[in-house]
């Protein structure tokens, strides 16, 4: 007996130990505990396996107070613009798609051809397509780009598909620079398409993306380039040098009422409406450099944006208005920003010795 007692004695000391060494069940989470990643963000804190290697590359840091993608602009929390990269002597043209905190890049076009480039990338108005346009090299001869159609492709790349094919005829002929209108029914863009060889201006046409009708809506001496449409549809910004400098012009969609915006000396370029159709962005070096600037559409106030010895340019605007993406060479080479409207607030979205450029918030 007295052994038993002993035996129950260390049975109960053993006891008490493993007790100790149960987990404790982990707590029960509340709804204001939990922070949800949006299923459009990639995590990017969850520490890597003590088996994996580190990547070598680095890289200039990001700021760390980036809000979230769908917290900026209103808008999907996507960027779509163009990249060139070196290719040893000669240079690869891709639109890229990059969320805007800079994470998640996805080549859309990866295009392998150097006498192959794809340009200017802008949004349909719901999202769903990508107006660019390609330009192309002939590979017989060292004479430069030979032509430049538009084209259409879904938002992941896919179903690339020509809207206005040149002909043999027309092989001199670049048709390039779009924008969709606010229904997407029409785009308006920049073309030599009506010109003799001896005479190369652009002007402004407008073309169906149901039936790829071509219609011309300006016929100026001069260029007209880069053409904006606004958000309601009724008017269509762009720059023109027609009065001997580059100014901001805007004029119905049919080509009539041309209105002079700006009226300097220097060279203001690349408008671009704001959601409200009240402003438009443009860059201009009438500051010694290219900076951004803003003016409403009765040409009362202008704003400058930026003010550094960088060249700024390019901007457009996020589906809010609050924010405007743009491309600067601040860091050597051309890398893309956003900003607030007013101009505070800059963050870097790429950071590369490519040169990322013209980029447009998807909505």
């Amino acid at each position: 007996m007295k052994y038993l007692w002993l035996v129950f004695t260390l049975i109960f000391i053993v006891s008490c130990n493993l007790i100790q060494h149960i987990p404790k069940p982990a707590p029960s989470l509340t709804p204001e505990d939990v922070t949800l990643i949006p299923s459009s963000t990639t995590p990017t804190n969850i520490p890597l396996p003590t088996n994996t290697p580190l990547p070598t590359e680095t890289t200039t840091p990001f700021p760390t107070n980036i809000p979230t993608p769908t917290s900026i602009g209103s808008g999907s929390g996507s960027i779509v613009f163009q990249r060139i990269a070196k290719n040893g002597d000669n240079e690869i043209s891709d639109i890229y798609l990059v969320w805007i905190d800079g994470s998640a890049e996805n080549n859309l076009t990866k295009n392998e051809n150097v006498n192959i480039q794809y340009w200017y990338p802008r949004w349909s108005p719901d999202g769903m397509k990508i107006l660019f346009f390609r330009t192309e090299k002939n590979p017989e001869n060292d004479q430069g780009w030979y032509k430049s159609e538009l084209y259409v492709m879904n938002a992941d790349g896919s179903n690339m598909q020509i809207l206005s094919p040149a002909t043999q005829a027309e092989e001199n002929f670049f048709d390039s620079f779009g924008d969709w209108s606010a229904d997407g029914a029409s785009i308006v863009f920049e073309s030599n398409r009506h010109a003799l060889a001896t005479d190369f201006d652009n002007e402004l046409f407008k073309i169906s993306t149901s039936t790829n009708e071509i219609t011309q809506l300006t016929n100026e001496n001069g260029f007209s380039m880069h053409p904006s449409w606004s958000p309601d549809g009724t008017r269509i910004a762009f720059m023109s040098d027609r009065d001997g400098d580059w100014d901001i012009y805007f004029m119905n969609t049919d080509g009539t009422e041309i209105t002079q915006l700006t009226q300097n000396s220097n060279s203001d370029r690349f408008p671009a409406w704001s959601p409200d159709g009240l402003k438009i962005v443009f860059h201009s070096d009438r500051d010694g450099n290219d900076e951004l600037y803003t003016i409403t559409i009765d040409g009362l106030t202008e704003s400058r944006l930026t003010t550094d010895p960088a060249s700024d340019t390019s901007a457009g605007w996020s589906p809010d208005g609050n924010w405007l993406v743009f491309q600067s060479d601040k860091d050597g080479d051309e890398e893309l920003y956003i900003m607030r409207a007013d101009g505070t607030e800059v963050i870097p979205i790429t950071n590369n010795s490519d040169q990322d450029i013209l980029a447009d918030f998807r909505p």
